[in-house]
């Protein structure tokens, strides 16, 4: 049953992931941005676009937000696998995993520790003059994570989750079984101590 939800969550991640894209949704002109930016070349990947004015000391700052527009997206992917698939379930422990695998404590790191930074450039200020507008300086950027990278971490964290589900579930029927023993032992031990007449 577990193992079936689990099949069932990395199939319908995969098929969303590689099927249907992940088209950047919050598309918008940003006046003198690179060529490359809100470009998606490689459906491999999932990508993220971000840029800051400033000078060059908004590189780290942009790197950052990088990182956090990617876990944003995987995360809102996640959101809406599980609600356009898992909403009805009806198993406890089905419900569990599904509400587990929904709510990742580790895709920080995770992100961190995958996310690859496509290109990040600077342009410098430009005033306007009689052929070209002017711009502030600003700095853009992209990142990539491959969603292979993403599966294979989703699919071990299914794993994992389903057998700490399982292991729950055991220790709970044993400490029921145990409580239900020490009654029963109990019960026995006072009729053994009360005198018989």
């Amino acid at each position: 049953m577990l193992e079936a939800i689990g099949i069932k969550l990395i199939t319908v991640l995969a098929g969303f992931l590689f099927e249907q894209g992940l088209v950047s949704m919050d598309k918008f002109q940003v006046a003198g941005a690179p060529s490359w930016y809100y470009e998606e070349s490689n459906n491999d990947y999932i990508y993220v676009f971000s840029y800051k004015d400033g000078g060059i000391e908004t590189i780290e700052p942009l790197k950052t937000d990088l990182c956090v527009l990617m876990e944003k997206k995987i995360q809102g992917v996640i959101d809406l696998v599980v609600y356009e698939n898992f909403r009805n379930l009806k198993e406890p422990k089905e419900k569990e995993l599904v509400s587990q695998f929904s709510k990742d404590s580790n895709l920080n790191l995770f992100v961190k520790s995958k996310i690859k930074i496509e290109r990040i450039v600077h342009q410098d200020l430009r005033e306007k003059g009689l052929i070209f507008k002017g711009r502030p300086e600003r700095t853009f950027g992209s990142a990539i994570l491959s969603k292979k990278s993403l599966l294979d971490y989703q699919e071990e964290r299914i794993s994992i989750l389903r057998e700490k589900i399982v292991r729950q579930k055991s220790s709970t029927m044993f400490d029921k079984l145990d409580s239900e023993l020490g009654e029963d032992e109990y019960e026995m031990e006072m009729e053994d101590e009360i005198p018989q007449w």
